[in-house]
Order: structure tokens, then C-alpha cells, then sequence
């Protein structure tokens, strides 16, 4: 009787543990003060309007923002007046009481002009019929003259919210998106040079952040291509820094996640469950492992012939015969085998064209490389063992456990010598 009491008992710890691992968080979201966590691209431009060679009068911008339609692609020809755009409403019949998926311009006109000494930057309904609402930014030309992307006030790069028409799945879906615009220097310089006397870039999508055990928490899209939640991606400040890219403790630190991943905040592990259709708030929940980066089972399996002696972890050299430095690495890589082998397992993956592959042959022969390697297609990584080892820099290093868990990952010279270390150190 007391065997079972005891087992009973153990079960209830055991559930009540998973339970709490379980429980939901739910976090308020609220916009962040700027754009910082959005990308900043450079707009193209329709036309040119000048007076004077040098310094632009107005120019017209071409801001993509489904990149995905390919319909929009009709419209990227240059018009010589004003008038043209109408000119291709009226082809294509754009009703923007009944908007039709297929006639959507798939990007908006925005126009820069000079007036005296201000510059205005405007999103006008005569070139975009389909807003509800026109936006008019002024500013004194002297201060943007003055301002870059590292020192502006914040309050001259105010938040744009505007409703946009998306075809998604052959269905016109209008979507309330924000953009920022800057109408000054963002590290972008143009081919045209008159264009660098009155620049613009843009930032677009939707950011919110969530603060959590001190740490700020933003997610943030940055195209409507599905009104779900999996292309909206994570970024983590702590410590008044943006994460980055590592591998420490066992645990993968990313500058961004997908929000599928495993994000990893104050070293603890949490799992996106979901964000309120609203944005208002975001639910998650602890993650019950020890690491949150291991592969996928399809993956390891073309891994596993390479555990040679099974009770060893595997070292893994990602390289190609156009990365010089991986290259320079062949060498101490050898010297470091010769003195593990017995407790060590090593793989070379090159990542490179297929007509170079036998020049990756030549090359481990001439540095006299006594471990097996395998070919990737650069130009099919997507669905490849680099992809899911997120693999964005060469050489880089890697030792894998039999079961899929990554114990430890670098890249470049420091990357060789903290794998050199582990090793000389038998840790693993």
C-alpha cells in the first residue's frame, strides 16, 4: 500500500511540474517608441522633377509593399507626367469602393516636394486611390539637411497607420499597416545624385514590444503575405543590448527568431503560443528542455553514417573552396584530428557550386584530409542541412551529439579556437 501511495505521489509531482511548465503567460503589447527593430530600405524612383541639374524640385517614389504579387511588376515602368498613373487606373478599371484582387497596384506612390524652404512628404489619394486617408509631412529643409538615420527626433518620424489591399490566396484583404518614413540621410546613397539632395527611405510593417523578466520582448512583420502569425519574427533587448547571434551554455542566441522558435530569454527557454489578432497581447510559455536548438529528425538521419564510432560526438567543418578562410583552417583542423580521433568523430559539409565540387576534392587531398565530406548545393540551402543548422557564416564549427543535440557552434578564427579547447579539453 505504501508502494502505491508513493507512486501516486510521484505522478501528482510529475504532473503539477509539467502543468506549471505548461502555464500560460499572457504579456500586454504596446508600439515601441520608434522603428529600431524594422529593416530601413531604400524607395526607387517613378520620376524625377528638376529645374535646377543638381537639386531636385519633387520626386515620385516607388514603394513596394506586397514584394510578393507578382502583378505588381506591371507597374514598375517609369511614366514621364503625372497623369500616367491615372492613365493605368482607368486601364484596369480600379474601382476602390469594390477592389478587385487582380487589378491591386501592389505599391504605393509617394511624393517628395519642395516649397520655399520646406520639403513635404506625401501619400496622396490622386496616386493612390485606395487609401482612405492622405498623409502630409512637412518639414524646414535646413533640419533634414542636419539629420541621419543615428540622430533625428524622434518626433519627426512619426508612425503611419494606413489601411493597404493585399492579394493573398486570390482574395483582396485590406490590412491596417504602419510604416515610417525619413526624409533624411539613412546610410543610403543613390546612383542619382540629385537624389541624395533630397533622400527617403522607409521602414514598414507592424512592430509591438512586451517586457518580461526584464527584458524587451519585440515582434514585429514585415509584410502582409498571410493573415497568420508564422512569418512574424522576434527580437530580444537585455541589458540594454539587442541579442546576437551565439551559441552559450548550450542554449542558441539569435539576433532574430521566427516565432516558432525557442526564444531565449535571461537563459530560460519560452515558446510562442500566440498573438491576439489585435496585437494587444502575446501568449507563451516556459519551455520544458535544456536546449532549444537540435535537429530535425530527416536531418540527423544524414548524419548518423558519420558517427563511425558510435559513443563519440561528431565535429563538424562547414566550408567551401570560395570562403579563403576556411581554406587557411584545413590544416590546423588536421593537426587538431590527429590528436582527438579516438574521441571524436569529424565531417566536412561543403557548401558550394556543383562544379566546384571536385575542385573540394582537390583541395582535401592536397592538405592531406583524412575525414569523410559531403556536398550541399548553394543554390538549394533552403531545404538543406545548412539551413537547418542555420549556417550564415564560413568556416564554421560544430559538434553534434548522436541524438541531434548541438553542443557547441562558432565560426571564423575565434570559432576554431574555442572548438580547439573543448576538444584538447575532452569535455564533451
Amino acid at each position: 500500500m505504501k508502494s502505491l501511495n508513493f507512486v501516486i505521489t510521484c505522478c501528482l509531482v510529475f504532473f503539477s511540474l509539467h502543468a506549471a511548465a505548461q502555464k500560460e503567460i499572457k504579456l500586454g503589447l504596446s508600439e515601441p517608441e520608434n522603428n529600431s527593430n524594422s529593416g530601413i530600405v531604400p524607395l526607387n524612383t517613378m520620376q524625377v522633377w528638376a529645374t535646377n541639374n543638381d537639386i531636385p524640385d519633387s520626386v515620385s517614389w516607388y514603394a513596394p509593399y506586397q514584394t510578393n504579387y507578382t502583378y505588381a511588376s506591371r507597374f514598375k515602368q517609369k511614366r514621364a507626367d503625372t497623369t500616367t498613373v491615372l492613365k493605368i487606373i482607368n486601364d484596369y478599371h480600379i474601382d476602390t469602393n469594390q477592389l478587385n484582387c487582380h487589378e491591386l497596384k501592389g505599391y504605393l506612390e509617394i511624393l517628395s516636394r519642395r516649397i520655399k524652404d520646406s520639403t513635404q512628404i506625401c501619400i496622396l489619394k490622386k496616386y493612390n486611390p485606395f487609401i482612405d486617408k492622405e498623409t502630409i509631412l512637412t518639414y524646414l529643409t535646413n533640419s533634414l539637411n542636419k539629420w541621419t538615420i543615428n540622430d533625428y527626433p524622434a518626433a519627426a518620424v512619426p508612425r503611419i497607420k494606413i489601411n493597404l489591399p493585399y492579394c493573398v490566396k486570390n482574395q483582396t484583404v485590406v490590412a491596417q499597416w504602419e510604416m515610417f518614413l525619413f526624409p533624411f540621410f539613412s546610410n543610403i546613397t543613390y546612383q542619382d545624385k540629385r537624389l541624395n539632395k533630397m533622400p527617403l527611405s522607409m521602414s514598414m510593417g507592424r512592430v509591438r514590444v512586451a517586457n518580461f523578466n526584464n527584458a524587451d520582448i519585440y515582434f514585429f512583420k514585415t509584410e502582409y503575405s498571410s493573415p497568420d502569425s508564422s512569418s512574424i519574427k522576434v527580437r530580444i533587448r537585455e541589458n540594454g543590448k539587442m541579442q546576437e547571434d551565439k551559441f552559450s551554455n548550450n542554449l542558441k542566441y539569435k539576433d532574430e527568431y521566427n516565432v516558432t522558435d525557442t526564444i531565449v530569454v535571461n537563459e530560460k527557454l519560452y515558446k510562442v503560443d500566440s498573438i491576439a489578432k489585435n496585437w494587444q497581447y502575446v501568449y507563451l510559455h516556459a519551455a520544458t528542455g535544456k536546449e532549444n536548438w537540435h535537429l530535425r529528425a530527416d536531418k540527423l538521419a544524414q548524419l548518423l553514417p558519420y558517427f563511425t564510432n558510435t559513443k563519440a560526438n561528431l565535429v563538424i567543418d562547414f566550408w567551401g573552396t570560395w570562403c579563403a578562410p576556411c581554406i587557411a583552417a584545413l590544416p590546423g583542423m588536421r593537426d587538431l584530428q590527429q590528436k582527438v580521433k579516438g574521441s571524436f568523430n569529424f565531417l566536412s559539409i561543403c557548401c558550394d557550386q556543383p562544379g566546384n565540387y571536385t575542385k573540394a576534392k582537390e583541395i582535401f587531398k592536397e592538405n592531406h584530409i583524412p575525414w569523410p565530406q559531403i556536398f550541399i548545393d548553394r543554390r538549394e540551402r533552403a531545404n538543406t542541412l545548412i539551413a537547418d543548422m542555420d549556417i550564415s557564416a564560413f568556416p564554421n564549427y560544430m559538434i553534434v551529439t548522436k541524438t541531434g543535440n548541438i553542443l557547441f557552434a562558432g565560426n571564423g578564427l575565434e570559432g576554431f579556437d574555442e572548438l580547439q579547447k573543448i576538444l584538447l579539453a575532452k569535455q564533451l
